[in-house]
């Protein structure tokens, strides 16, 4: 969806949503940080890490910064952004991104937060790779 002046709905609320959890962390963005933020795709690290990693020319060694975002008790910063996401936009869409060696755990923690938050419906991810089976000799 568009507004009229040309500016993509989702452009606003990402950076609506980053705002907000910026003020709730007492973090600081530039305006040309907050635009560059709600361009980008998908991310996952401590809301801490967020200025370096846009700030970061080279794509490889912004994808060093990948991490996830912190879940536990003391500092649940994934249950912030849900919450300041579904405040912004009730239908927007929830991804889990994981692998082989994600810790079921861990992904029962991160659906836990999501249903805390009314978020029944999300979609599961993985990176596929291929990998050649060997045999044992």
């Amino acid at each position: 969806m568009n507004f009229d002046n040309g500016t993509d709905t989702s452009v606003l609320i990402r950076k609506e949503v980053l705002k907000k959890v910026a003020e709730q962390l007492s973090l600081n963005f530039t305006e040309k940080e907050l635009k560059t933020f709600s361009t980008w795709a998908s991310f996952g690290m401590p809301a801490q890490k967020i200025k370096e990693w846009l700030n970061t020319t080279e794509s490889k060694d912004r994808d060093k910064f990948q991490i996830g975002m912190p879940i536990d008790s003391a500092d649940n910063q994934l249950n912030l952004w849900v919450r300041f996401i579904r405040l912004q936009n009730p239908n927007a869409e929830v991804a889990i991104k994981g692998d082989a060696n994600a810790d079921f755990k861990v992904v029962k923690r991160v659906m836990d937060i999501l249903q805390e938050n009314k978020v029944n419906r999300f979609n599961l991810t993985t990176n596929l790779q291929k990998e050649e089976a060997k045999l044992e000799e």
